[in-house]
């Protein structure tokens, strides 16, 4: 079972996401988060296997959020999920400790391949 967290500031989007991946054999979610400094909060307490994680926040970016949570979570893996998609922001991500940069045009079924790819 691959466990994961879900971090944006739009409960909608959450929810999107969640009933995705919940119907998934394979994917739980165990947590989610609506800031960085909650996702942060969140991975040190439930160190999920893979973090969804929205680039843009209220309290800091996910590139941000992204260093705290490989540094209290290691062996989360997180995937910044964005509205667009720049080659000067996947490098920044990657840089913080993100395995992946997806944009959230995507279709379902690529996110969750997103999501094994990471696990």
């Amino acid at each position: 079972m691959i466990t994961i967290l879900i971090v944006d500031e739009h409960p909608l989007m959450r929810r999107v996401i969640r009933d995705v991946l919940e119907k998934e054999n394979d994917l739980e979610v165990v947590a989610e988060a609506m800031s960085g400094q909650d996702a942060e909060w969140q991975a040190s307490q439930v160190r999920p296997d893979v973090v969804v994680m929205n680039r843009d926040m209220p309290d800091c970016n996910g590139f941000e959020a992204t260093g705290r949570i490989v540094a209290c979570s290691p062996n989360s893996r997180v995937i910044i999920f964005t509205p667009d998609f720049q080659a000067r922001h996947i490098v920044h991500a990657i840089q913080k400790g993100a395995l992946g940069y997806i944009s959230k045009d995507i279709e379902p079924d690529a996110l969750v391949h997103a999501i094994h790819c990471a696990a």
